[in-house]
């Protein structure tokens, strides 16, 4: 019996020496993680990508920020736009594209939308073009009237626009230089 309790002795110390062991291994090995982690989140580091894409709860995307952003989602099939687009999109709850904030690859324009829910309507749209100057255009509900307000021709104008072509242009007029003797 001398000989079992030797054994068990021995076998409860070996026990406390192993888990005495692996706890000071396992806290150094937290250490070290814990370090590695804390460097990468210093406030100095960037992070690189074409692009990000948040989803909601539903794994429905809601924001996208790329470079270039993907074509225009509407009634749940993507589409493409009419050059490249690096900036932020909003979607709505379906996933259709509700607006956005971006540079046109092409032209150098940029351009900040809202649009209609069903995504087929821009309701409100803004776009500034260092050759030509800036336009906003304010749309309807139906998109069969908007108002632009623009630089384009290169002076101040206000436009009533209809689908079937302008209806009227109210132009700023300069008053005319007075004369001081």
């Amino acid at each position: 019996m001398a000989g079992t309790t030797h054994s068990i002795k021995e076998f409860t110390v070996r026990a406390a020496v192993v888990s005495w062991l692996s706890l000071g291994l396992s806290s150094i090995a937290v250490c070290f993680s814990a370090a590695a982690f804390i460097a990468t989140q210093r406030g100095d580091r960037i992070l690189h990508a074409r692009g990000i894409v948040i989803d909601d709860a539903a794994g429905i995307p809601r924001v996208v920020i790329g470079a270039p952003v993907p074509g225009p989602t509407i009634d749940g099939k993507t589409g493409t736009r009419a050059g490249d687009l690096s900036g932020i999109v909003i979607n709505g709850p379906d996933g259709t594209e509700r607006g956005g904030y971006g540079t046109v690859d092409q032209g150098g324009e940029a351009v900040l939308t809202l649009d209609s829910a069903n995504g087929k309507v821009e309701h409100f749209k803004v776009v500034s073009n260092a050759a030509s100057g800036a336009s906003l255009f304010i749309v309807t509900g139906d998109a069969r009237k908007a108002l632009m307000l623009s630089t384009y021709s290169g002076e101040p104008r206000i436009s009533e626009l209809s689908d079937d072509g302008e209806v009227g242009t109210y132009e700023a007029k300069r008053p005319p230089a007075s004369s001081t003797k």
